[in-house]
């Protein structure tokens, strides 16, 4: 049961790898047309792997900006992943602690909303932790692989202003299927809102203000929903 949920997981993800490949290799490319060396760009995308994070740092670093405020930056853009360790804790309670520490660094967006949205459909769901694992390795493995080709061929390819729509494109593929049900768009349309409202504010801030306004968004509308089921 534990392999068969392994490759259970590894299946869900395989639609969403070449929207986490495109996204990879612009990552790749932006860090070493923004001044990192080959070394410092493979440290930086083994070590910190994540997309979002690692393009909010680097006109932090360009800029000269202190190591202190590079560092809030990326934990405040990073601040979603807290709401998925609170929609995930008490299943993985049991879990050694050593376990959910590696299972943390390896889990990002694709998988975890995979993983969310089965969950929320299969409640009774077995092997849950198996089927998560499967999930996150071929999201890592695809974009390691895509930001290190990235980083190599940097040297080799003009950059544009399209360099920066290909990680839109790519993160649109990943998040568009997931837009799903009336509390997911209440998420998406209140993220986007706040997001142009906000695009001005220093420390990426409005990114901080449109993933709580989507958040909130979504927990009053399942409410509402839920209202609606019981009223039924």
């Amino acid at each position: 049961m534990r392999r068969a949920s392994l490759l259970r997981g590894a299946r869900a993800v395989a639609p969403m790898l070449p929207g986490t490949a495109a996204w990879g290799v612009v990552t790749g490319i932006a860090m070493v047309k923004s001044g990192l060396t080959i070394p410092q760009a493979l440290g930086m995308t083994l070590l910190v792997y994540s997309g979002v994070s690692q393009l909010s740092a680097l006109p932090l670093l360009v800029a000269g900006a202190s190591l202190g405020s590079i560092f809030l930056v990326t934990v405040l853009v990073s601040l979603r992943f807290i709401l998925y360790t609170l929609s995930l804790a008490r299943e993985y309670r049991h879990i050694p602690v050593l376990r959910r520490i590696v299972l943390g660094y390896f889990s990002t967006d694709t998988p975890l909303a995979i993983y969310l949205d089965l969950r929320r459909k299969r409640p009774a769901l077995a092997q849950r932790f198996s089927f998560l694992t499967g999930a996150v390795w071929p999201v890592w493995l695809v974009w390691q692989l895509a930001s290190i080709c990235g980083i190599l061929l940097a040297g080799l390819m003009p950059v544009g202003d399209a360099l920066g729509y290909l990680g839109v494109l790519a993160m649109l593929i990943i998040v568009v299927p997931r837009i799903i049900g009336a509390p997911a768009i209440a998420c998406a349309v209140a993220a986007i809102v706040v997001t142009l409202l906000t695009w001005h504010w220093p420390y990426k801030l409005g990114t901080l203000a449109a993933v709580l306004a989507g958040v909130i968004a979504a927990m009053l509308g399942e409410r509402q929903r839920s209202k609606r089921g019981s009223a039924q």
